[in-house]
């Protein structure tokens, strides 16, 4: 796991203090393929890992947004959550709800990779740069989990001044959920580095 961002050291949170919680997007919930995510180009949800012959059908996952609840029926925080990210009715109207000034946006997208097939393009699956920017049009303490095994175009977003954290989670595994709240709390420190290049265009 990846800090590419942490804009004011907003990361990691304060349970003492940070208590408000919105969350978006498909890949912070259980995937629609539950755990197989071989074929899965289409894929909505958490991804645990890519597909081809390295494929292993794990015994359990855990998803972030399962990890963050239980999180916060252990600290008292309110979250709201969003996970079809093309709801933008939903979404916007989340914009008044009670503590969104005040809260920390979450937003997970991904790109799934696999052996013998070819990505389309460089960017988030299923208008994940937008959903990016439709909340750090709103919210001033946007952060963004990337759940992805290689390389995408971050430029659409990750400039953006509401954009105070960025997390490259890659492909964890069964413990995605876990993992991914430990280093958002500060239980774990994300050491990781890339080992790719992110380009500044698609050419």
């Amino acid at each position: 796991i990846i800090l590419l961002k942490n804009t004011n050291n907003i990361l990691p949170f304060d349970v003492t203090k940070d208590k408000y919680y919105f969350i978006y997007g498909s890949v912070a919930d259980q995937s629609n393929k539950d755990f197989d995510s071989r074929h899965s180009a289409k894929h909505s949800g958490a991804l645990y890992q890519g597909g081809g012959s390295g494929f292993v059908q794990p015994t359990y996952a855990i998803d972030p947004l399962t990890s963050l609840l239980i999180k916060g029926q252990d600290f008292h925080f309110r979250i709201r959550y969003i996970t079809n990210q093309n709801d933008y009715v939903a979404i916007n109207n989340s914009f008044n709800g009670r503590g969104f000034a005040a809260a920390k946006c979450l937003v997970f997208i991904s790109a799934w990779s696999s052996e013998g097939y070819d990505r389309n393009d460089l960017h988030a699956l299923n208008n994940g740069d937008k959903l990016v920017q439709t909340v750090a049009s709103r919210c001033a303490n946007t952060i963004v989990i990337v759940n992805s095994a290689s390389q995408l175009n971050l430029e659409g977003w990750i400039d953006l001044p509401n954009v105070v954290g960025v997390i490259w989670s890659g492909m964890p595994g069964s413990e995605y959920g876990p993992a991914i709240v430990d280093v958002l709390f500060g239980n774990y420190n994300p050491g990781g580095k890339l080992v790719f290049t992110l380009a500044k265009k698609d050419s």
